[in-house]
């Protein structure tokens, strides 16, 4: 199964963490996700940017950019059919809800994500030396944006899914 219920470190009354996720219900009844899915690709692509000695220039912020972009239409994907699961499924089977709806979007996701890293590759190895540190980039942000959204939305969504059963 996809969601490890030992993932889930701490649950407190208003704040939930999950590794290094966390999810707050604010007085306002709004749940309020930092850290995550998006900021785990980004951290990522940056840090590979600057070990593998690429500038920071326009070219790698527009593919930051392009990651973050992917890693939330996942995660959103994600949560929704989590939701569309639950709904149809009943909150008693939250974890089966949960690998379901991962199960249905996996192959969406592989799909998406291999289709853009072999345009990403042929333009990093025949690009030149202009579209390098982008290209990079992008290839290093899809690949962790892609684990991140598996590993990581998942668990988030069971984890919102339960704070709103109790």
């Amino acid at each position: 199964p996809f969601v490890n219920a030992a993932a889930f470190e701490r649950l407190e009354p208003r704040r939930l963490h999950a590794g290094d996720v966390t999810a707050a219900l604010d007085d306002g009844g709004v749940v309020r996700v930092s850290g995550g899915d998006a900021g785990n690709a980004l951290i990522v692509a940056v840090a590979a940017v600057s070990l593998a000695g690429y500038d920071l220039d326009l070219n790698v912020v527009a593919a930051l950019l392009t990651v973050a972009g992917y890693s939330v239409n996942d995660t959103i994907v994600v949560f929704d059919r989590v939701r569309e699961r639950l709904a149809s499924m009943g909150p008693r089977a939250m974890r089966a809800a949960v690998n379901a709806a991962v199960t249905d979007t996996l192959g969406r996701t592989i799909i998406t994500s291999g289709t853009t890293l072999a345009a990403v590759l042929a333009l990093y190895l025949f690009g030149g030396t202009v579209p390098k540190g982008f290209a990079f980039t992008l290839l290093v942000g899809i690949v962790a944006g892609t684990w991140s959204t598996v590993f990581v939305a998942a668990p988030v969504a069971a984890l919102l899914a339960r704070r709103n059963m109790a």
